[in-house]
């Protein structure tokens, strides 16, 4: 009605999500000419969207590993130690010591306690996380990166944002799959064994009966995965079991 062309598109619902409104709408131009020329771009636009909205959509979904909380811990353990707390009448950092105790104390008491164990129950982990490290000066030691860290790790290094990212996330995940079969997720990276790489190879080869050559996709893809992980974690001088495994009809 106003004489100008705009990109209005419901889109779904991670997007209606992140924007706080219902609808995606973008301003082109007042001339069909302009507005041809600024689709692509918003059109590009909506497309990151609905692309970011459903990682945000999925990382909700998905529990944080011992090692994504603690991480989350010392970043919620900063802003917190920028707090002032009152001590008999005096205004300390919440990263003094003293005030750090009171604190911790505070938070924790608006919790209900465990009859037994007189521990507070249903605290957030990362909160909880971020009150003891306060308390501690940040001296607790971070959990071992684990199989489902270097998964998620992959995911975001590797395959964010590629042409085919949807086909080649699915086939990352159905790889890790089989891997599952053998390993559980929380494993810590640094405990694998070439009997674990042996044993998700002899699962694909005999009880899927997949052919060599899938199951060496599948094993490539498990590979550079464990390889990215070690690397990133601090496990660079590890070996990764999943190297120079034969890959046959008839696994040994």
């Amino acid at each position: 009605k106003a004489g100008t062309w705009q990109d209005r598109r419901r889109g779904p619902t991670a997007v209606r999500e992140m924007l706080k409104q219902g609808e995606f709408k973008r301003f082109l131009g007042s001339t069909q000419p302009e507005a041809l020329k600024a689709y692509a771009r918003a059109d590009a636009e909506f497309l990151r969207l609905v692309a970011e909205g459903n990682r945000l959509r999925e990382r909700a979904s998905q529990p944080l590993t011992p090692l994504e909380a603690h991480r989350e811990a010392e970043r919620r353990a900063r802003e917190i130690a920028q707090e002032i707390v009152m001590v008999g009448g005096r205004a300390l950092p919440a990263s003094d010591p003293e005030a750090a105790d009171l604190l911790r104390d505070s938070r924790l008491s608006a919790f209900p306690v465990d009859p037994e164990t007189g521990e507070p129950v249903g605290v957030p982990e990362v909160e909880r996380r971020a009150l003891n490290l306060l308390v501690n000066g940040g001296r607790l030691p971070r959990p071992a990166a684990t199989i489902a860290d270097a998964k998620r790790l992959y995911l975001k290094e590797r395959i964010r944002g590629d042409i085919n990212e949807t086909a080649k996330t699915q086939r990352i995940e159905r790889a890790m799959g089989h891997l599952a079969h053998a390993v559980a997720e929380d494993r810590p990276l640094s405990s694998l064994t070439r009997e674990d790489a042996r044993e998700v190879r002899d699962h694909m080869l005999r009880d899927l009966e997949m052919n060599p050559a899938t199951v060496r996709r599948y094993m490539n893809d498990i590979r550079a995965v464990i390889s990215l992980g070690f690397t990133e974690f601090g496990l660079g001088a590890a070996f990764n079991p999943f190297l120079r495994l034969q890959i046959s009809l008839e696994p040994a």
